[in-house]
């Protein structure tokens, strides 16, 4: 989990802006033990990054405080329908979560408590239809996994 969070920021970073300065690219920015730091600063990051396609449309707008990841983390398509919606503190999961495929249907739902799966878990395929389900406690899944056909009837775990 934290790689992928770790990923995500660099990849935020490439993309984003911060809110006062645009940022071209991730070289005005690096990773140190784990926070975000501008290059040649010594205190870790804190602001808001917001990301822009070439086209105009909001690509991103991600929250650091104390160089890691906290607030409302949201990721756009590029015809500007959401593609992440989620909440961070202190750089671990909160809260809801969701992704979206980019014609706006929702991909993934669920909800995170301290960085880790809490309660019912579900991907959809892109036409709404649900394709799987997890429920999770501490991030440990405690039902297994139910799995759906395209058309909605159960698939037969052998």
């Amino acid at each position: 989990m934290k790689k992928i969070i770790l990923i995500l920021i660099m990849f935020l970073l490439t993309l984003t802006s911060h809110s006062k300065e645009r940022i071209e690219d991730m070289s005005k920015f690096e990773v140190r033990y784990g926070k975000v730091y501008a290059i040649g600063e010594d205190e870790p990051y804190t602001g808001t990054f917001i990301g822009k396609y070439e086209n105009g449309n909001l690509r991103e707008i991600a929250k650091f405080k104390n160089g890691k990841s906290d607030g409302k983390q949201e990721v756009y398509h590029k015809n500007g329908n959401p593609s992440l919606i989620r909440f961070e503190r202190n750089g671990k999961l909160v809260g809801e979560y969701k992704s979206y495929y980019e014609n706006g249907n929702l991909r993934a739902e669920g909800m995170y408590i301290n960085g880790k799966e809490e309660g019912d878990y579900k991907v959809y395929y892109e036409d709404g239809q649900l394709w799987r389900e997890s429920k999770f406690k501490n991030g440990e899944e405690v039902v297994p996994t139910k799995w759906y056909y395209e058309d909605g009837d159960p698939l037969k775990n052998k």
